[in-house]
């Protein structure tokens, strides 16, 4: 990536963008977009297109900053669409280039955090600046925020734990599909993997399907890495997951159960 932009932080544009992410944070932004909207932000992606283009003249950071913009224009509207004329994304708004001046600060550092090699990457940054910003990301990546939420839930893991528990690849899972809350799907994800996934909840959920195991082959197959697929993959019910995975109904890198269960016995230590 190029070099940032050196904003201070007293600058219009940044102040913006506080305000917007915030709002990004608080409406939701999914589902069916008005036909004014969808005028709106292609009128703005130009804009942005054009404004950036005279700065940085990288269409790499041009698109990612496209992204962060259109995430809080829909916020910008959808909490207010009346006052959406007057807000920083309208035509000649005095506050335009200071915003993105500053929100492309956001990206770029998001970017080194999350990396930026990758149109996912970099499409990552733009999201988690639009939502959070690059203080957020310094401190979640580090993992510095990791610690502080598991501490604060009172869950307790050593930094190796944690390393393994919460990779780069789980961090940036979080942070893009639980945007809003990251910290809180951490923090479930912890409670997962120390509370929900023990031996004795999970052998339970086995003999309600009629599945037994010895203890070998039980390990085995429900190994850490097993266990935080479900933690991770199914945050919100992994003792359902498991089952779905038990009864067929879905797959999982390890492939369906029973074939993963058959490859545990034939390669068992006799």
């Amino acid at each position: 990536m190029d070099e940032k932009f050196s904003i201070p932080e007293s600058d219009q544009g940044l102040a913006i963008v506080r305000t917007l992410q915030e709002c990004t944070r608080t409406v939701r932004l999914s589902g069916w977009r008005e036909e004014e909207l969808e005028k709106k932000i292609a009128s703005l992606r130009e804009r942005v297109a054009t404004i950036l283009d005279r700065q940085e003249g990288k269409q790499e950071i041009v698109e990612a900053v496209q992204g962060a913009v259109k995430l809080q224009a829909i916020a910008c509207f959808r909490s207010n669409p009346a006052a959406f004329g007057d807000s920083v994304f309208a035509e000649n708004h005095k506050d335009t280039f200071p915003y993105l001046r500053a929100l492309t600060e956001e990206v770029q550092s998001c970017g080194k955090e999350t990396g930026w090699r990758t149109r996912g990457q970099r499409r990552a940054a733009a999201k988690i600046a639009a939502y959070h910003g690059a203080a957020f990301a310094g401190g979640f990546f580090s993992g510095n925020a990791i610690v502080e939420t598991l501490s604060g839930a009172g869950l307790t893991m050593s930094p190796e734990e944690i390393q393994e528990v919460f990779s780069k690849g789980v961090r940036l899972r979080f942070a893009v599909h639980n945007i809003r809350k990251p910290l809180e799907a951490v923090s479930r994800c912890a409670r997962h993997v120390k509370n929900t996934l023990t031996d004795a909840k999970i052998k339970k959920k086995l003999a309600e399907e009629g599945i037994t195991m010895s203890d070998q082959e039980f390990q085995e197959v429900f190994s850490k890495g097993v266990r935080l697929h479900f933690a991770v993959g199914n945050i919100r019910k992994p003792l359902e997951g498991i089952v779905r995975w038990v009864n067929g109904s879905i797959t999982t890198p390890w492939g369906p159960f029973a074939d993963y269960r058959k490859s545990v016995r034939d390669n068992a230590t006799p």
